[in-house]
């Protein structure tokens, strides 16, 4: 089954095409880096003032939490398993190895710097999960693998044999009990802000339900801001994913090609959404956003226009100290409705120790509740980093005047709103 790279046992390579010549961009990430975009998601202001080095220890002890399994190939020794999905340089993988003594398991598409090559135990080269060698590696793998990494690899970039959904269900279904997935995937810049390989905010949504109730794993989407390594001294909104496998979970058995036929009727027929630039290609790498439609219904091509929807909003403030900004929007459908919180959650709620924001859907209507709880200096300063928060979210979605706004006093019915 495998090809040996050199003399010693633990280096080898599967390999079902000639890799890709290397290029500048994106592969060259360390460890560190890979820490800082995949340990959490990072808000505008927390990225803004982080000042602390990644925390690399905490970010390999994930791998501390899954139980083991021995494969005589490659782990006969019952070790922890890391995978890199879309393994650049290998330069991650590599440090991984030196720190450790953890299996190192990458997959990528084009060449890796020859010095990395001995760090890392399995080198595949093969489109993830389609690839006829990737295929053979995740039937190995399957529910073994304590740790699954992936900055902006196949989850980002597969199109055409595969798409973002189908990648993500197979590094969800790699995960041993207790296993962790830390994933990174792009947002398409100049395009939709809702945009992404996985879809719009409702067919993401679906990707959630089919992942926790069809496989049996719990995942979380989340919006992260990081700096531009394209754009010099901009701001990328990506995609943050965190996949946990319980150390008793129920997980789905089912053969993979029968698991992508049923997220095909649940999620959606793959499409590419056609881009309005050349932005995001990178040679032989191309970041577009895709679509999934379900069977009967038209392509979205486009994120719901949330703005046209909105038919009024209002503002106050609430808390136990009447000093939460806190705006109620009605939207004249449910389904713009359940797509915004979708999307808000995603910014300010998802995988979030201690969210700043309170959400509370009106059960009788199409509204919502949104009570900002962050301290600020002044009520109007609350005011105004509220308001930019949610058309963070949607752009220009509250549009009141400077003036206006500024000018607006605390009523005198102070409510508490409450929680979900």
């Amino acid at each position: 089954m495998f090809t040996k790279v050199d003399a010693k046992k633990n280096r080898k390579l599967l390999s079902d095409r000639e890799p890709e010549l290397a290029i500048e961009w994106p592969q060259s990430r360390l460890l560190a880096d890979y820490v800082f975009l995949l340990l959490k998601s990072w808000s505008f202001e927390t990225l803004s003032n982080e000042k602390q080095l990644p925390e690399i220890i905490g970010f390999l002890a994930l791998a501390s939490h899954a139980k083991r399994f021995a494969l005589a190939e490659i782990n006969p020794d019952s070790k922890p398993i890391v995978v890199d999905i879309g393994l650049g340089d290998g330069f991650a993988l590599q440090e991984i190895k030196k720190r450790t003594d953890f299996v190192t398991v990458g997959f990528g598409l084009h060449e890796i710097n020859p010095e990395n090559k001995p760090f890392i135990d399995l080198l595949c080269y093969s489109s993830f999960p389609k690839g006829p060698k990737a295929r053979e590696l995740f039937d190995l793998l399957r529910g073994k693998v304590s740790l699954v990494v992936e900055a902006y690899g196949a989850s980002t970039y597969a199109k055409g044999e595969s798409n973002s959904i189908e990648s993500l269900i197979a590094a969800s279904l790699l995960l041993a009990p207790g296993g962790t997935a830390k994933l990174i995937i792009s947002c398409i810049l100049k395009e939709d802000r809702d945009q992404s390989p996985m879809g719009f905010a409702n067919q993401r949504q679906r990707l959630v339900t089919f992942i926790q109730r069809v496989l049996g794993i719990d995942i979380v989407i989340s919006r992260t801001y990081i700096k531009s390594l394209v754009v010099t001294g901009s701001f990328c909104v990506d995609y943050h994913v965190e996949i946990k496998r319980g150390l008793e979970a129920s997980v789905s058995d089912k053969p993979l090609d029968e698991l992508f036929a049923m997220a095909r009727e649940q999620i959606g027929h793959c499409d590419l959404v056609p881009k309005t630039t050349r932005f995001g290609e990178f040679g032989f790498y191309n970041i577009q956003g895709s679509t999934y439609t379900l069977e009967g219904q038209q392509p979205q091509l486009h994120a719901l226009d949330t703005r046209a929807a909105l038919v009024s909003s209002s503002f106050r403030f609430s808390g136990p100290q009447s000093n939460y900004p806190t705006f109620k929007l009605e939207f004249n459908s449910m389904i713009i409705l359940q797509d915004f919180i979708v999307r808000f959650s995603e910014y300010y709620l998802n995988n979030k120790d201690k969210p700043e924001w309170i959400v509370v859907q009106n059960p009788v209507d199409t509204s919502v509740e949104l009570a900002f709880t962050r301290p600020s200096k002044g009520l109007v300063n609350a005011m105004y980093q509220a308001r930019l928060e949610i058309n963070r979210v949607v752009p220009d979605l509250l549009t009141v005047s400077n003036k206006g706004f500024g000018e607006m006093e605390p009523p005198t019915d102070l409510r508490t709103i409450k929680s979900m």
